[in-house]
């Protein structure tokens, strides 16, 4: 499956004008912020490759003692092969067993990015891979982080006010440049009944909240862009999954926000001062400028 996925990367393998691309975008378990993979996987009583490797690995870190392996989990099964069966909450059963199951999420995740990175390169050795947009309100351990050594760019999409944190965070966590994926800001003036993932009171200090995003982002010597999310509006009556967000440039109609279009085009003509370092970021936004709600899986 790995090499088909790859395989669509052909008609731009040597194309001389793109720099890369993104594997994913927000991988769903990537939302939850206490999350353990392989608890999730043995609760599941499908028959699942990793769960097969899984028991693999255990009863050969056990010695295959079925009796050291229950004394560690708290436990009374009659062999290894009672794993395949669903078993719910494993990780609290006890802290061996919490560890166990961590140690093999951080396994489970290498090979997820691994397998088709070595496919893509095989067809496309010329672009950096970008990764897979984390939602980073969730990065908040090192074991998530694992698999992102075989990426060029570490890329996440944040939604905050101050995006610095979040890349500092995944700087130290990576060594690797960081590129923000998505982030917005909306207002209550733009005819919605949703605003967005991060909103202001009016357009114009939804321009200063722009300012600030940017600003703060190209101050950190890991970032090397953000990607503004979107160019339009969601449609009023909402698009596929029902989202219709005010987070636009332009309307519904395509007639732009002028106070915010206007001033995030003088933000970003000035954005490279910020980054080499010859004037400093916004450092805060005015008292009462942002009224932003973060939606919680952001």
């Amino acid at each position: 499956e790995a090499k088909v996925f790859a395989m669509q990367l052909n008609a731009v393998k040597d194309d001389p004008y793109l720099i890369g691309f993104f594997m994913n975008n927000e991988p769903g378990w990537a939302y939850v912020a206490s999350l353990n993979l392989a608890e999730e996987m043995l609760a599941s009583g499908a028959d699942l490759a990793s769960k097969a490797r899984f028991i693999h690995d255990i009863e050969k870190q056990y010695k295959a003692d079925i009796q050291a392996f229950n004394k560690a989990w708290g436990l009374k099964l009659s062999s290894f092969s009672d794993l395949n069966k669903p078993l719910k909450k494993a990780a609290s059963l006890s802290k061996l067993a919490s560890a166990d199951l961590q140690a093999f999420s951080v396994k489970m995740l290498e090979r997820y990015i691994k397998v088709p990175v070595d496919a893509i390169k095989e067809i496309d050795p010329n672009h950096l891979n970008l990764g897979m947009r984390w939602a980073s309100s969730a990065l908040t351990e090192e074991w998530r982080f694992a698999g992102t050594q075989y990426l060029d760019v570490f890329s996440m999409n944040a939604y905050t006010d101050n995006p610095y944190p979040r890349i500092e965070l995944a700087s130290k966590m990576t060594n690797m440049p960081v590129l923000i994926g998505e982030f917005h800001h909306g207002s209550r003036e733009g005819g919605h009944s949703t605003f967005g993932a991060r909103w202001t009171d009016t357009e114009a200090q939804r321009a200063v909240a722009y300012r600030y995003y940017a600003e703060n982002a190209a101050s950190h010597p890991a970032n090397i862009g953000i990607h503004y999310f979107s160019y339009n509006d969601d449609p009023v009556l909402g698009r596929f999954d029902g989202e219709n967000f005010h987070m636009g440039l332009v309307g519904i109609t395509h007639k732009p926000y002028s106070d915010f279009v206007e001033e995030f085009s003088k933000v970003n003509d000035s954005l490279y001062e910020v980054a080499e370092g010859t004037r400093a970021p916004l450092e805060s936004v005015p008292e009462g400028m942002i009224d932003a709600i973060p939606m919680k899986f952001y």
